[in-house]
């Protein structure tokens, strides 16, 4: 037996506004099961194009049709980027394109490439590397760029935390 679940567009606004839905709602039962077991997403609502950006061949059309929301909703706000409607559409289209994509990438980069294991590793190998050039030179001072390096390991667990307190809205960028 399928079961559809219809949601009424102030339950929809509800949900992506964060906020409660309202108490009452009725919930509209079709009078059949769809065919398909696969349910057709609105196309009138941003997010079904920010979808459709992954897809190649929708692509060209979503950044379109995305555009033409962004269009209506400036004219709505009489050109006024601060307007609610307005930054209630780039809520919906700009933190799924940007902001969950960024954190992915942020969390990919702090565990791997920029890890402290990572990076400690790294300034080891290169700091052997270059350990007979630095205390040959004359004009570099080894206890310097020594403490310099440990400056840099004692910080790296200081900057992963603010990266990550950044990327959870805690601290301005």
């Amino acid at each position: 037996m399928r079961i559809a679940w219809m949601l009424t567009g102030a339950v929809t606004l509800a949900l992506a506004c964060g906020s409660p839905p309202p108490s009452r709602v009725r919930l509209p039962v079709p009078s059949r099961a769809p065919t398909s077991p696969i349910f057709r997403k609105d196309e009138s609502q941003p997010e079904y194009w920010v979808e459709k950006l992954e897809e190649g061949a929708d692509r060209a059309r979503a950044i379109r049709r995305l555009d033409q929301f962004f269009q209506e909703a400036l004219t709505e706000a009489n050109v006024n980027m601060d307007a609610p409607n307005v930054k209630a559409l780039l809520d919906k289209i700009v933190v799924p394109l940007i902001y969950d994509r960024q954190a992915a990438i942020t969390d990919e980069f702090l565990a791997g490439p920029f890890s402290e294991q990572s990076v400690t590793a790294k300034l080891d190998e290169w700091s052997a590397q270059i350990a007979d050039a630095i205390e040959e030179d004359p004009l570099v001072d080894s206890d310097h760029w020594r403490s310099s390096v440990d400056a840099l390991l004692a910080d790296l667990p200081n900057f992963h935390a603010n990266v990550t307190l950044m990327m959870n809205g805690l601290i301005e960028e």
